[in-house]
């Protein structure tokens, strides 16, 4: 208990160190560019006028509006996908993370339980201007609906999920390093079997029991629901947080549990 209670406080104590860390990551993805930090909007932008153009103009695809709140795609697609970034970005850098970052982490006295809430933190944020752009892209096309009020809480709810995750991940990969590679292989057949190309109606029927293990299901659904459907999601927020909170106490504690042995292998 006493190291899941420093894993909750640590981003507390070292408030400005967390919030220095993640301005630096961020600025560390632009450096360099004519753009600077003008990318982290025009990215995204970009994104969302290219899913819409392929999607929409060539493809035409539709959607039955009755099932997932759009006869968009592309809304369809772009309202789970920007979720679903801003989770497997960050999980894609976590085993590697503490390697990164070896030559801070052997410093005395340097609280490295911050680094993967700044990981985290940085996906997120970076994503998250994609969400703000697509809110409102969904002004404008659908109008607003107050489920949307709920968005703030399902994006808290994956971020804490993620955390849990990266945390574990980043004690694990120092320690074996061939964990990025299996993470590498794992995150492409995740995106796959989670409902963010095709509404989880089409699963068939057969496979629904094995299809639901998935636990990023209520996460992306939460998501679909609040800004298409325009329902609450109550089940999906429920099942997220409790997903959340045990992927967040066990994965901080597995990492503050091998905190002291980081230094030994950094």
């Amino acid at each position: 208990m006493k190291l899941v209670q420093e894993w909750l406080r640590s981003p507390l104590r070292a408030k400005r160190l967390l919030k220095s860390f993640i301005v630096q990551d961020i600025q560390s993805q632009v450096a360099g560019s004519a753009g600077g930090i003008a990318w982290t909007v025009i990215r995204p932008a970009m994104t969302l006028i290219l899913y819409g153009f392929i999607f929409s103009v060539v493809l035409k695809l539709k959607l039955d509006l009755e099932d997932v709140g759009t006869g968009s795609f592309t809304l369809y697609l772009l309202t789970g996908l920007i979720p679903w970034l801003a989770f497997s970005d960050a999980i894609a850098r976590a085993p590697n993370l503490l390697i990164e970052k070896s030559n801070i982490i052997s410093k005395v006295q340097f609280p490295v339980a911050i680094i993967p809430y700044a990981l985290t933190a940085t996906s997120f944020v970076l994503n998250g201007v994609g969400m703000a752009l697509l809110v409102l892209v969904l002004i404008v096309t659908e109008g607003i609906a107050w489920s949307w009020l709920w968005l703030p809480p399902a994006y808290l709810a994956l971020f804490i999920f993620t955390t849990g995750i990266v945390a574990f991940l980043a004690a694990l990969g120092i320690f074996l390093r061939d964990t990025a590679q299996v993470i590498a292989i794992i995150l492409p057949f995740a995106f796959y079997l989670t409902p963010i190309l095709y509404p989880i109606a089409m699963v068939p029927e057969s496979y629904q029991y094995i299809y639901n293990l998935n636990p990023m299901i209520p996460f992306i659904e939460s998501f679909h629901s609040i800004l298409l459907i325009g329902v609450i999601p109550v089940n999906d927020l429920i099942l997220s947080f409790v997903l959340s909170s045990l992927s967040f106490v066990l994965g901080g504690y597995f990492f503050m549990r091998m905190r002291n042995a980081f230094y030994d292998v950094v």
